[in-house]
């Protein structure tokens, strides 16, 4: 499955309780999970090693802006 913002996930988070909830956030290395009022950060990795799928983003170079005057 992918892992995108607005999926219901169940995973143990970094504080060691286990969470089920909505993704709100991805970001570089870990996931923001929302239940209830609470949010939880888990990692990407307890993720993939559940069998979800991640995209990296692509870094790609800034290129400069063609003006004409």
């Amino acid at each position: 499955m992918k892992l995108e913002i607005g999926i219901t996930v169940s995973a143990p988070a970094v504080s060691e309780e286990y969470v089920v909830g909505t993704v709100t956030n991805i970001l570089t290395n870990v996931v923001i999970v929302e239940a209830d009022v609470k949010h939880y950060v888990v990692t990407k990795k307890v993720l993939k090693e559940q069998g979800y799928m991640i995209e990296e983003e692509v870094d790609t170079p800034l290129q400069p802006l063609e003006i004409e005057i």
